[in-house]
């Protein structure tokens, strides 16, 4: 793989650009142990509140969407398995693709196992195995993917409207289910305008 040469650039902007380099190796470590230790207080804080209300408490109290949450979450579940020092030998980013559920767990292992014996992988390695190790879905959609929203709907609703909303989607025509797409996208788009609500929900889910 080729190397960055810093020989076509003005020895000014070289040494700043050292520096810079320099730097962001001293914080990513760090702001991969942060994000674990953010992930470990949402852990008790959750387990403080009452079902249901977790996501209304980070959007009102912490200020960060769910989905960002329960990246924390996961990748605090992923350092009790592997250490923490480990784990903060890469990037966050890379880190939550790893603590992903759709991540499978002896692809995490050999990474880890890289990590520990000193080779650090970039997020685009990871990325590519992670990928490649994944089989193709035969519905269009990879299960840890389903696995993980409904973890967040349950986590999000009471039993009711859990009820409610399994026997609209085994019931209800396509039409009806893209209907209800369509009502969830506005009602994200009027409470959260600041988030880009194709982000949020996805258009190929059906």
């Amino acid at each position: 793989m080729a190397t960055f040469d810093y020989s076509s650039l003005p020895p000014s902007d070289a040494d700043a650009l050292r520096v810079i380099a320099e730097r962001l190796r001293d914080l990513i470590p760090n702001a991969t142990s942060l994000v674990i230790e953010i992930g470990d207080l949402l852990r008790a804080a959750k387990s403080k509140l009452e079902h249901g209300t977790f996501g209304q408490y980070c959007l009102d109290k912490v200020g960060i969407e769910p989905r960002t949450a329960e990246n924390y979450l996961a990748l605090s579940d992923l350092a009790k398995v592997y250490p923490s020092s480990d784990l903060a030998k890469i990037s966050a980013r890379t880190a939550y693709k790893m603590a992903a559920k759709s991540a499978p767990a002896d692809v995490v292992e050999a990474i880890m196992g890289e990590v520990r014996g000193g080779k650090i992988p970039s997020f685009n390695d990871v990325q590519r195995r992670l990928a490649k190790s994944k089989p193709v879905p035969s519905s269009g959609h990879d299960a840890g993917d389903v696995a993980d929203l409904a973890d967040r709907l349950i986590d999000a609703l009471d039993p009711r409207n859990i009820g409610d909303l399994d026997r609209f989607l085994r019931r209800g025509t396509k039409r009806a289910i893209i209907a209800l797409c369509d009502e969830l996208q506005r009602g994200l788009e009027r409470q959260h305008p600041q988030t880009a609500a194709a982000d949020m929900l996805p258009k190929n889910l059906l």
